[in-house]
């Protein structure tokens, strides 16, 4: 053995090794650029260097990660470019269940229901669930519970009967808790303020014993406005009643998602009443959009700016009733001015705290009879087609109106 007989140093400048070192450090500079970029607040920078590494390293699945990170964080330059990423991330072989979630989320986010329907199939039938029964309530359930954030509530409702079948499921405790608390909001997502109490009562009876501190307080808080909501329902069945009766006009909204039509409450709220039906005579809304959609809340439109900031030209007095929020409210969305109502109006979409709470402070201008179905597919930027006024009374609908 000769040292002489070694193979020159320079005969190894061509080694793969090098030509991966080489990659390793431009991607960790790649990195650390985007971090500068993002501690100085530069999103669109951090962004075009994303996308430049990804097609510098497109089979890297550093580069997928990026995209998909990127994506999760809201950088992405569209929704269209989110969910693409996430695609390819989540469709990379990979076993991580945030990954999956955050991508179905995303998909009921942008009214793709079907396709997240069909991925959460996927996931199910795939190894990260079959054959592991934990795995697989847990992916379910979370599954579930971000059908009923976004309406899919007959989704939402199939899942957790599948739980409720698998009893081996509801032995652990933290499952069973988590389970419960989701039949619950799914309850208060559907308007069953009633079945919600009944949910929670039990909770409360069954399993104090193994109710940590915050669960226990999370009820309690719960079922102070669900029991409010109980005793207020009452009431409100009592005005629907007397609603019967009567001759209510109606506002019938076509959207692009199909026909929602609205009773409103003439008699509690005649002057509101009377400027809706004039905006739906003078086709006001006709081509705007829905600007605001919160999950598990309101979906608000009739702006003509678009954005939240558009008014008619006018401004009508506060008509707060006797009539409270529900699932299914339609009222008047204004500023911090109490007499600032004008064109814009929301649909509640549930009957969760966040709604409860309005009562009292906005005006409950009547309620959705026909096509919730299709209030809980709305999305921001869905069109309105046009909305017209029907079954009027034998009036004049002459609002009095205030300087903007």
């Amino acid at each position: 053995f000769k040292l002489s007989e070694l193979p020159e140093l320079e005969e190894l400048d061509e080694s793969p090794s090098d030509t991966f070192t080489e990659q390793e450090e431009a991607m960790h500079e790649a990195q650390r650029t985007i971090i500068a970029k993002l501690r100085v607040r530069d999103p669109q920078g951090a962004w075009g260097e994303i996308q430049s590494s990804a097609k510098k390293w497109p089979s890297s699945l550093w580069a997928l990660y990026l995209q998909w990170l990127a994506s999760a964080q809201g950088l992405a330059e569209s929704n269209e470019d989110a969910l693409k990423f996430e695609k390819a991330y989540v469709e990379a072989g990979l076993g991580q269940s945030s990954a999956h979630l955050q991508y179905l989320y995303d998909l009921l986010a942008a009214g793709e229901t079907a396709t997240a329907t069909k991925h959460a199939k996927s996931i199910f039938a795939s190894a990260l669930c079959t054959g592991r029964a934990e795995a697989d309530g847990y992916m379910r359930l979370q599954w579930a519970q971000r059908c009923t954030m976004w309406g899919d509530v007959a989704e939402a409702q199939a899942q957790q009967d599948y739980i409720a079948e698998h009893k081996e499921l509801l032995e652990d405790n933290n499952f069973r808790i988590d389970y419960n608390f989701q039949r619950a909001g799914l309850a208060i997502r559907k308007g069953e303020s009633a079945e919600a109490v009944k949910i929670y009562e039990a909770m409360l009876k069954d399993e104090r014993k193994v109710l940590d501190t915050d669960q226990f307080n999370q009820i309690q808080h719960a079922l102070q406005f669900q029991r409010q909501a109980v005793e207020q329902w009452e009431e409100e069945q009592k005005f629907r009643k007397e609603d019967t009766e009567k001759t209510n006009p109606r506002l019938v909204i076509e959207t692009e998602k199909g026909k929602i039509v609205v009773e409103l409450f003439e008699d509690d709220a005649p002057n509101t009443t009377a400027a809706l039906v004039k905006l739906a005579k003078d086709e006001f809304w006709d081509g705007l959009n829905f600007h605001r959609v919160e999950p598990n809340f309101v979906a608000q439109g009739g702006d003509p700016n678009g954005d939240g900031s558009g008014s008619p030209g006018w401004r009508l007095k506060s008509e707060i009733s006797r009539r409270n929020h529900f699932r299914g409210t339609f009222a008047m969305a204004r500023a911090q001015d109490p007499n600032s109502q004008g064109c814009q109006f929301y649909v509640c979409l549930s009957n969760n705290e966040s709604v409860l709470s309005l009562s009292g402070k906005y005006v409950v201008a009547g309620r959705v009879i026909e096509g919730m179905d299709i209030a809980d597919q709305l999305r921001v930027g869905d069109k309105i087609k046009t909305i017209r006024a029907e079954n009027l009374r034998d009036h004049e609908y002459k609002p009095e109106t205030l300087p903007e």
